[in-house]
């Protein structure tokens, strides 16, 4: 028996179906269309799995290349770091150089200045010595000028003669010795 509702089920000439064959043919056809259902979206699911696929190889391709770019940077940043190392090495050495030439030029600087405070000194000493025996000389030339006959020779006009005693104590106190020679008749004169 067909009912006018299962033709329009089955597409086919009406006949009138028992009651479980009306419910059979309405699910199986309602499973049809859930299993077409699910066939699309399993089709859906398998390109969206795809293209997730895709995805993935992209972005593994991209961590890849990001990975090789870091590495390179890496090794840059390394040699960049042992450049500077070694610079920073070579001015430290540069510089311990230098402080040992300017402790060393110091050092030498302090030796000159000694030896010329004492060249200084020295010579201080003798200007002074130098002095009191100018002093000495002008307050005794009026008895270091005498003749044979014991006048003055400026009186006489004749030349000026300093006497041996009193010349060598003179030259003895200043630091310089006269030394006579007897063959050539003249006078050399050493620092004592």
């Amino acid at each position: 028996m067909q009912t006018p509702w299962t033709s329009c089920l089955r597409g086919t000439v009406p006949c009138r179906p028992s009651r479980e064959n009306c419910l059979r043919e309405l699910m199986d056809s309602s499973l049809k269309a859930n299993l077409e259902h699910l066939g699309q979206e399993k089709a859906l699911i398998a390109s969206g799995q795809q293209l997730v696929g895709e995805l993935i190889q992209d972005i593994t391709k991209k961590m890849e290349n990001v990975s090789e770019h870091l590495q390179i940077h890496s090794s840059e940043v390394q040699d960049s770091h042992s450049a500077i190392v070694k610079d920073l090495a070579d001015v430290r050495h540069q510089a311990q150089d230098i402080y040992q030439r300017i402790d060393h030029s110091m050092s030498e600087f302090l030796q000159y200045q000694d030896q010329t405070m004492q060249y200084c000194a020295d010579l201080m000493r003798k200007l002074e010595r130098m002095n009191s025996t100018l002093g000495v000389a002008l307050l005794s030339e009026p008895y270091l000028y005498r003749g044979q006959d014991g006048s003055s020779l400026s009186s006489r006009g004749g030349a000026l003669i300093m006497s041996s005693k009193y010349e060598e104590s003179m030259m003895k106190y200043v630091g310089v010795t006269a030394v006579r020679s007897e063959t050539a008749g003249s006078e050399t004169r050493t620092k004592v």
